[in-house]
C-alpha cells in the first residue's frame, strides 16, 4: 500500500487545504484552481479534492477555518494563563502579532480569500461579521477590567474594533518579507492600547 492510500480522510483534506494556502500564497487566489492545489499536493489527479470539496469555494471556506483555528490554537492557551483582564487584552495582542509573523502564507491567503470569495448574489463571502464573536468577547474582557479598576471609561465597542482594525494592519506589516521585529511591534501596540484604555501599570 502506498503512503498515499494510508493517508484517512481528515489527513487528505488537511494536505488539500493546506496546499491550497501555499498556492494561493505564491500564486494569487485567481490560480488556485484544483488542478494547480492537486499538483502542489502531489496528487494523481483532481478527483481526489473534488471526493473531499463540492467546489472551491467549500474549498475555500475551509482555508479560512483552518487559519483561524491555527491561530485560536496559537493564541488562546496564552490568554488563558493570564491572571487579569488587562493581562489577557495584552498577551491577545502580542500573542497575535507572533502568530501573524509566524504563518505568514496563511495570513496572505487569508487576506486572499475574504477579499475574493463571493456568494452567488455577487456579496462577498467573508464580510466584517466574520470578527463578531471575537468582537464581542474583547468587549467582555474590557469591561471586567474596568470592573476591576485596571482600565478607565471609554465605549468597548470603539475600542474593541479599533483594536481589531490595528491588529488587521499589524498581519499585513509582520507577514511581508522584509517586516519589522514581530516581538518590538506586538510590545509596541500593547504598550499604544494600555495608554489608551487608561490602564496605571503595563502587564508582565
Amino acid at each position: 500500500m502506498s503512503p498515499r492510500s494510508r493517508l484517512s480522510a481528515e489527513a487528505r483534506r488537511r494536505q488539500i487545504v493546506d496546499s491550497a494556502i501555499e498556492v494561493i500564497a505564491h500564486e494569487g487566489f485567481g490560480a488556485a484552481t484544483f488542478a494547480r492545489i492537486a499538483r502542489r499536493a502531489g496528487l494523481s489527479s483532481t478527483g481526489l479534492i473534488s471526493y473531499h470539496f463540492a467546489d472551491k469555494a467549500a474549498l475555500m471556506r475551509e482555508v479560512v477555518a483552518r487559519v483561524f483555528g491555527k491561530a485560536f490554537d496559537h493564541i488562546r492557551p496564552r490568554m488563558d494563563a493570564q491572571a487579569s483582564p488587562s493581562a489577557v487584552l495584552h498577551e491577545f495582542i502580542v500573542a497575535s502579532v507572533e502568530f501573524y509573523a509566524a504563518h505568514p502564507h496563511d495570513i496572505v491567503a487569508l487576506s486572499a480569500v475574504r477579499g475574493n470569495l463571493r456568494q452567488p448574489d455577487g456579496r462577498l463571502e467573508f464580510g466584517p461579521e466574520i470578527h463578531e464573536p471575537e468582537l464581542v468577547q474583547l468587549q467582555q474582557f474590557m469591561r471586567d477590567a474596568q470592573r476591576a479598576g485596571e482600565m478607565t471609561r471609554f465605549d468597548t465597542r470603539v475600542a474593541a474594533v479599533s483594536l481589531r482594525a490595528a491588529l488587521d494592519g499589524a498581519a499585513r506589516e509582520v507577514s511581508r518579507p522584509d517586516h519589522t521585529d514581530p516581538a518590538r511591534y506586538g510590545q509596541e501596540l500593547a504598550r499604544l492600547f494600555a495608554a489608551a484604555t487608561g490602564q496605571k501599570a503595563e502587564p508582565p
